[in-house]
């Protein structure tokens, strides 16, 4: 084992290579669930790096856990949707040992990850699942659609803020919305999107009175200012607690 307690059989399968990987995992003295210091295995190793062939052949191993945890409570399927793995993504998420709405230690699920990162496809393939949660609020109140508009994701937050299953205004613990969150982080397509929305509050306030506006006034995102000042439904003057 290395200095991070890999395996040769891990470190084949993170490289995807499928020989090796076969050849060393039918030996008896290899464990093909090991462990590293950070709780991965060989297959989510495989599966966060897009390895198909690899994938299928370990997590159809009776001795290989398709839905094993990291120390941080993920699975390969989380591990995969938020690296935009859609092939793998879409096959873990299709067996039966494995859960597709999985929480890690903060409640995060692999869709949460998938628009987190922007990843469009897997975030299809999840949200239109019957077992997925496309609204699921993870340990800080964080939505999949917070996520996404937080990271500039235009194209994520328009498909999800569009299903009839999601809140497009939802507040997380600190009353904190997708709104908000694009507005902070300077992104203004997200920003453009979501105020045009009826259902969404221009002027919504966190727990310590910040809106949208101030919220990017305070970081110094011009063109969101310009662009909020712009419309007459924006309270410019609104002070915070």
């Amino acid at each position: 084992r290395d200095r991070y307690d890999r395996t040769p059989l891990s470190l084949a399968a993170e490289k995807g290579h499928e020989a090796v990987v076969r050849f060393l995992a039918e030996r008896t003295d290899v464990d093909a669930d090991s462990r590293d210091i950070h709780g991965q295995t060989p297959l989510s190793l495989a599966a966060q790096n897009g390895h198909e062939a690899v994938v299928r052949f370990l997590a159809d191993r009776v001795d290989v856990d398709a839905d094993s945890r990291d120390i941080h409570g993920d699975t390969p399927l989380p591990l995969a949707a938020g690296r935009g793995q859609e092939v793998v993504a879409r096959y873990l998420a299709d067996r039966t040992d494995v859960d597709a709405d999985s929480k890690n230690e903060d409640g995060r699920t692999p869709l949460s990850w998938a628009a987190m990162n922007g990843h469009e496809m897997v975030v299809h393939l999840l949200a239109n699942r019957t077992d997925v949660d496309a609204d699921w609020k993870d340990f800080y109140g964080q939505t999949p659609l917070s996520w996404a508009a937080e990271n500039g994701h235009e194209a994520v937050v328009r498909f999800l803020a569009e299903r009839a299953d999601i809140v497009a205004d939802s507040a997380d613990n600190t009353g904190w919305t997708p709104l908000l969150f694009a507005a902070a982080h300077g992104h203004l397509a997200v920003v453009r999107f979501l105020v045009e929305r009826a259902d969404v509050s221009v002027n919504s306030k966190d727990t310590c009175g910040k809106t949208p506006l101030s919220s990017a006034a305070e970081n110094g995102y011009g063109a969101v200012v310009h662009f909020l000042t712009d419309r007459t439904d924006v309270g410019a003057d609104l002070e915070d607690h």
